[in-house]
């Protein structure tokens, strides 16, 4: 450039949704029950606004009431453990809040943390 400006054109696309988000909302008798979770995507994160999240399941959105809100889960969680199965993606999730259990172990991460929960 030896100094010179430049004018150059760049054509800008979305952030791709890649994994899908797969939004559901977890139901049944499980500590995320009431939870709206969906996969993490350049997409989502940039929706979110999440700055270090590329991969995993945030909480997108929790219902007044339900279980999830009242062991304080929260929008803007990542569920990265439930009883011990690795988080990836929101069927792993769904598969794993389907195994009966007497006791519930759930970690996420907040705010750069991670907090395991256990729910009875």
């Amino acid at each position: 450039r030896k100094g010179q400006n430049m004018e150059l054109r760049v054509k800008l696309i979305a952030p791709p949704e890649i994994p899908p988000r797969e939004k559901t909302t977890i139901d049944g008798n499980n500590p995320l029950a009431g939870a709206t979770v969906e996969n993490i995507s350049p997409a989502v994160a940039e929706e979110l606004g999440l700055r270090n999240a590329e991969s995993g399941v945030i909480i997108s959105a929790v219902k007044e009431g339900a279980v999830a809100a009242n062991i304080g889960l929260q929008k803007g969680d990542i569920v990265l453990a439930l009883n011990q199965t690795k988080i990836g993606k929101v069927a792993d999730l769904v598969a794993a809040a389907k195994i009966p259990a007497r006791g519930w172990r759930v970690t996420i991460e907040r705010g750069g943390s991670a907090l395991t929960l256990m729910v009875n």
